[in-house]
């Protein structure tokens, strides 16, 4: 852990090298300041300080606002002037109290925050720093941002915390910005943003979070309003969602605090990134509201692959109240039973209009999750309902019965009370296990398989399926050689792709080359290999965006060997031998209630003996051989579903060897 000196050491050069870039401004129509008691500042002699004292400047106060704010004052206060106070960004330092007077106000200036990171008022590894806003606002320009010339981002914050120590925000309001109201975040994972209280704030109409949690120990937000988050995705009151393992969410608490008419959910927990290595995560909501928010009021999910990577820790709601959200009231996904323990206490679900909704919470798992769901737990809770609706809604991809879940409810529909308890008995009666689950994973050993290449050493089209987050592929060499593939990233979401490199792997997992691949169109690659055998060609940390590959001169098969593979977007054939296994197994799953897929199997002999449409849930079809040929090339088709929309897809093989082929031309069996 770094010393509080470092902090402050890294913050002062930063704060210095933003400061001299936004000097020589023009003056226009600027408002003289007090240039003597600006000396007497700079001597030490006056601790006390208004920012008006540097000018004002109804264009662009930026100069005069970032020189007060990097005087030797140690408590600074912005006057309340005839306009706002026009600025471009802003960079605060440690040993600092900043004042706004009732009813000023800070706010971006139109035509700048080009930059897709440009936050109006940034604390990078600052220290001991108070701001105080009661009736005052800073206001970006959020529907500006949204459009041309402006580059798509999710990152113009309102206010930016980045690895500080020791922060107060009370009472301002951070309104209409291009990213969150409030951004804690970390320059690395060692350096959270620590000792944290934000009180009676007020985040209104910003773009993608009211307030993102990053990396947080002894973090408070209390009498705080989260509302109308409007822009793009996850469109929060607030997320609490690390991008890192090192990264941790420590003693967080929230205390009498509002989520309300968010386009996304009300609070939101994505913990995928966090690992067994993380610290345990303590998390704590009393008597919170989420109240008419677009999605979910509660959606908790920790995405845990396997069982070396289970995060640890709890997260506790007591007393907090949900209220006519459009989307289920919890949902909690891909949480294992094993990984962090989520309790709900005295809590209160509620509606006062009927609305149409698949159940009042939700549990699931997918097929790349991790175990058993569950580690839930509903205590004392009340539902009051306009219209009758299950309880519970799970959706179990995974196959695996529930554990170590339960909930006690009071449940009131049209008058009448009945008191409910189920636990995890009533769950795995309720929702059985999935038969396919049982049936193993088949990793051949690839030294002993066939390998059936039509035309080898030709470059040939592949299904251009799209492989989401990560890329895993295995190749086969028959002779020492150039190897080529043809392939590139596509993009999901707005988000921006940075180029990413292919890793060409022994088994043994040791890289013995790295391969660009293209952010624009389809590019061909290659590299010499030295010797014939397998390869594994990898293409990791993708982000939320995808690697297609669409032609190789050399087998190649999507690996499925350790887990589903997630696929988006994708359409087409897929083809997979079997021989003589009893229990050779495909199945598919959506994501979401709108994301569905149609699904087709094919016999080697091109006749369908599997169609279904509109796949949300797992569904999966066990083949059996025909006995025609040995072995048997099957294919799987995936197309545009009749209801809903094509987005994400998981798929998996069991029972048989777990590789998919993008090409009927070459594979192995």
């Amino acid at each position: 852990m770094k010393k509080v000196g470092d902090w402050r050491k890294i913050g002062y050069v930063a704060t210095l090298c933003v400061a001299a870039s936004i000097t020589g401004i023009a003056k226009a129509d600027a408002v003289e300041g007090r240039p003597d008691l600006v000396r007497q500042v700079q001597e030490g002699k006056c601790k006390e300080a208004r920012a008006s004292w540097w000018g004002f400047n109804s264009e662009d106060s930026t100069e005069a606002l970032q020189a007060a704010l990097r005087s030797r004052a140690s408590r600074l206060i912005i006057d309340k002037m005839p306009s706002p106070w026009i600025s471009r960004p802003l960079w605060g330092r440690s040993d600092l109290e900043i004042v706004f007077e009732p009813g000023s106000e800070i706010l971006a200036k139109k035509g700048e925050f080009f930059g897709k990171s440009d936050a109006l008022f940034t604390l990078r590894c600052c220290t001991n720093v108070t701001i105080i806003g009661y009736g005052a606002t800073m206001r970006m320009r959020r529907d500006d941002y949204d459009k041309p010339p402006y580059e798509h981002a999710e990152w113009r914050h309102a206010l930016s915390l980045m690895s500080c120590r020791n922060i107060r925000v009370l009472g301002i309001s951070l309104l209409e910005s291009g990213g969150d109201g409030i951004y804690l975040g970390c320059i690395k994972a060692s350096l959270p943003d620590t000792d944290i209280v934000i009180r009676d704030v007020i985040c209104d109409k910003n773009y993608r979070q009211g307030i993102s949690v990053i990396s947080a120990e002894n973090l408070l937000i209390e009498n705080t309003r989260m509302t109308n988050t409007r822009g793009t995705a996850p469109q929060a009151g607030i997320d609490f969602e690390p991008n890192r393992a090192g990264e941790r969410l420590k003693n967080c608490v929230m205390r009498n605090c509002l989520s309300a008419g968010n386009q996304g959910d009300g609070y939101e927990f994505y913990l995928g990134n966090l690992n067994e290595t993380t610290e345990p995560v303590s998390i704590r909501l009393e008597n919170c509201r989420a109240v008419s928010n677009n999605h979910t009021s509660v959606y908790f999910s920790t995405r845990d692959l396997s069982k070396e990577n289970l995060v640890q820790g709890e997260t506790v709601f007591d007393r907090c109240t949900f209220s006519d959200s459009k989307g289920m009231p919890v949902r909690i996904s891909r949480k294992p039973a094993e990984s962090i323990k989520l309790r709900f206490v005295d809590c209160t679900i509620e509606e006062s209009r009927p609305i149409d909704r698949v159940s009042v919470v939700e549990v699931g798992s997918s097929t790349d999750t991790y175990g058993s769901p569950g580690g839930v737990r509903f205590e004392r809770c009340a539902i009051r309902l306009v219209k009758e609706t299950p309880l519970f809604h799970i959706r179990n991809s995974a196959g695996n019965p529930f554990t170590d879940i339960s909930a006690d409810f009071s449940v009131t529909t049209g008058g009448k009370t009945e008191k409910v308890s189920l636990d995890t008995n009533w769950f795995r009666a309720k929702f059985p296990e999935c038969a396919w689950k049982r049936i193993p994973k088949i990793v051949p050993d690839l030294s002993k398989v066939t390998v059936h290449d039509a035309k080898p050493g030709e470059l040939l089209p592949l299904t251009p399926v799209r492989l989401r987050h990560e890329g895993k592929y295995v190749f086969y060499v028959s002779a020492p050689g150039t190897v080529c593939f043809k392939a590139r990233q596509r993009p999901v979401g707005r988000s921006g792709m940075k180029e990413k490199k292919f890793q060409v792997c022994n088994l043994a997992g040791k890289v013995i080359a790295t391969l660009p691949i293209s952010c624009d169109q389809a590019k061909q690659v290659s590299f010499e290999a030295k010797k014939p055998g397998f390869y594994k060609l990898v293409a990791p940390d993708l982000g939320s965006h995808s690697v297609c590959l669409e032609a190789a001169n050399v087998p190649v098969a999507i690996d499925l060997t350790q887990s589903a593979r997630g696929f988006v977007y994708s359409t087409g054939k897929l083809w997979f031998p079997i021989q003589s296994e009893p229990n050779a197994t495909v199945s598919l799953a959506g994501e979401g209630d709108s994301e569905n897929v149609h699904a087709r199997i094919f016999a080697p002999d091109g006749t369908c003996v599997w169609d279904q449409d509109s796949i949300s849930e797992c569904k999966w079809e066990t083949i059996k051989p025909t006995g025609k040929g040995s072995p048997e090339l099957w294919a799987l088709e995936m197309s545009k579903p009749s209801k809903g929309v094509l987005e994400d897809v998981t798929v998996d093989l069991r029972g048989t060897s777990a590789y998919l082929f993008p090409s009927s031309a070459r594979w192995w069996k």
